[in-house]
């Protein structure tokens, strides 16, 4: 039986407590007081308590596809001026990815987790797993940076300055119009040779 639902949880509804307190909503709560009864049934009759797996996800704002289309462009900006606008295509590509892995192993923020390893692919979608070290019953623990997918519009917004800082730091401000214009010029010269 799987149960879903959403609900808010906050350090105030247990201070003085062994169990964790979820809020949920009216409806919610007939939901689930509905399918734990089934549960409490199943348990009354072997008179154990079943153990559950719980996964508790959280909600935020997700990163924008603007966003994400931006921080691709810097990337492919960054990647010609410094090969020298020499690079189109799948190699611009292809460049960009390698600069962005790069970026993701320095800067990205770490987490750790463990799990069970029939769960690691899950965890692979999550975040790149830079480590995997056996821990007991079969779990691990992986290690890794989040990579842009998962990235929050806060986290995105930082990752992106970071991107035009670095540009600035090659000489490049971008937010100038002459420089945009300049450089939109020279991109459709270099793409028209594609």
């Amino acid at each position: 039986m799987k149960i879903k639902f959403k609900g808010f949880w906050s350090r105030a509804f247990c201070l003085d407590s062994d169990y964790i307190k979820i809020k949920v909503s009216a409806v919610e709560k007939a939901y689930l007081t509905e399918k734990l009864k089934q549960l409490d049934g199943w348990q009354v009759k072997k008179d154990e308590l079943k153990e559950l797996d719980i996964l508790i996800e959280f909600h935020y704002k997700k990163r924008s596809l603007d966003q994400n289309a931006l921080m691709w462009k810097l990337y492919e900006i960054t990647i010609n001026e410094m090969e020298g606008k020499k690079v189109v295509g799948n190699q611009l590509r292809q460049l960009s990815r390698e600069l962005y892995d790069d970026d993701i192993d320095n800067f990205a923020p770490e987490i750790n987790i463990a799990v069970d390893e029939k769960h690691e692919a899950k965890v692979k979608d999550l975040f790149k797993i830079s480590r995997k070290i056996p821990i007991k019953n079969g779990k691990f623990l992986y290690g890794g940076k989040i990579t842009s997918s998962n990235f929050d519009k806060k986290t995105m917004k930082v990752w992106i300055d970071r991107l035009f800082d670095r540009l600035a730091e090659m000489g490049i401000d971008i937010t100038d119009q002459k420089v945009i214009a300049d450089y939109k010029k020279d991109w459709d010269k270099l793409k028209g040779g594609e």
